[in-house]
């Protein structure tokens, strides 16, 4: 799959909890999705890989996805899409005529549930507001009592609203007390501090077991005993050797048995998503998600290089890149408290060094940025095609993981 870029974006429930995603795709030099056949053709070629190449449920782990529609799309032949896991998002700059309306009122009789995108009330977008489920509104479009107004207005409809480029806690309680249901943005990475009860390892563990796994003469008799005198990590490591996500289902008699079977490497993934999980208990699931996606997509990037001893680092990137966000603490705090490399960081608090191109190469694909993505695969010295099969078989790759540490 040749020049395809898939990215995602959560949308959050009430609870900051990950209900859906939009699914972003790119096709074409300007990195945006065109109005016009040709653009339509392409998008329709996206939607139809990621249903058929990498398959939905990998995609969005089981939640529904929410796609954009723009009016050629929308009057198509698509992929057969299942209205248990698609949204049709219908784009702001559809003109609503009859057609349009008779094109959506099918889809809603098929059972497909309709959002309409950065809405604004017009005589047009009235017409389809019987037939919507979910009402996008862009947070930052209008002053909070403009979007006050609007959601009065839309109170006999009975619809859930979603708010758009919602970046701060303040925005995020602004919108609940408006009545909002769904949220979409980046507030989630400035999380509101709950209580959680949980079987906690102790923080000095994880601080021993990381140096130790970094040793160059890594000796598992001395991470057999750390592991040992800690009686919840010990649980959890036996809790995930029969774990159906590992493939390992079966009797084990000893700690050391236990790492044996499971392996350094997967030792060295499972120690940093406790600890990642441990601490970000306060925290929305999909920063976590975040979190493991990355460290797969870098680790995959520098095997795809041909640089497998920048891997494990690359990894530890990924992982430890939303710390800051968990901990709410400045990346170069959190990483002054952890036994790292100089390269890791550079990568993380000065985004310079070997490790950095690929710290970068996350963060662009997230967001689609074609030219950054482009630009940074010639750092690597791989093919941009290459870049997308490694996103997209970390995407298969880590939901295992995600959903088993749900």
């Amino acid at each position: 799959m040749k020049e395809l870029y898939v990215g995602r974006q959560p949308i959050l429930n009430r609870a900051q909890r990950t209900v859906a995603y939009e699914v972003l795709y790119r096709s074409g030099p300007d990195n945006c999705f065109d109005v016009n056949t040709c653009g339509t053709e392409a998008s329709l070629k996206v939607i139809s890989s990621i249903f058929t190449d990498i398959g939905i449920r990998e995609l969005a782990f089981g939640k529904p996805v929410f796609i954009n529609f723009n009016k050629d799309l929308l009057f198509s032949e698509l992929p057969e899409l299942s209205p248990d896991s698609v949204v049709v998002e219908i784009l702001e700059d559809v003109e609503v005529d009859d057609a349009v309306y008779n094109a959506c009122l099918a889809l809603r009789k098929n059972g497909f549930r309709i959002a309409l995108d950065d809405f604004i009330l017009h005589e047009g977008s009235r017409r389809l507001l019987k037939l919507a489920s979910i009402i996008k509104i862009d947070w930052r479009a209008d002053p909070v009592e403009h979007i006050r107004a609007v959601c009065k207005e839309l109170e006999p409809y009975k619809l859930k609203l979603l708010a758009e480029k919602v970046e701060t806690e303040e925005e995020f309680r602004q919108a609940l007390e408006l009545g909002f249901d769904l949220f979409q943005g980046f507030f989630f990475e400035r999380p509101v501090m709950v209580r959680a009860a949980s079987v906690k390892v102790m923080s000095g563990t994880f601080m021993e077991i990381m140096g130790l796994l970094q040793a160059d003469d890594m000796n598992l008799d001395e991470i057999e005993k750390v592991i040992a005198r800690d009686a919840a990590l010990s649980y959890k490591l036996l809790k995930i050797i029969n774990s159906a996500a590992t493939g390992l289902s079966r009797q084990i008699d000893s700690i050391r048995q236990a790492l044996v079977l499971l392996g350094i490497d997967e030792l060295k993934r499972w120690i940093m998503l406790l600890m990642l999980v441990q601490h970000g208990q306060k925290c929305p699931s999909e920063l976590l998600a975040t979190a493991f996606i990355r460290a797969i997509f870098g680790e995959k990037l520098a095997l795809c290089a041909g640089r497998d001893e920048d891997a494990p680092s690359v990894y530890m990137v990924g992982l430890l890149s939303v710390f800051d966000a968990m901990l709410k603490r400045p990346i170069e705090q959190v990483v002054s408290d952890l036994p790292l490399s100089p390269p890791l960081k550079d990568a993380l608090v000065h985004e310079k060094g070997p490790l950095s191109p690929y710290f970068r190469m996350m963060r662009a694909y997230e967001s689609a940025d074609r030219k950054s993505i482009g630009r940074l695969a010639q750092t690597l010295g791989i093919e941009s095609s290459q870049v997308v099969r490694c996103y997209l078989d970390t995407l298969r790759e880590s939901g295992l993981y995600i959903q088993a540490m749900a």
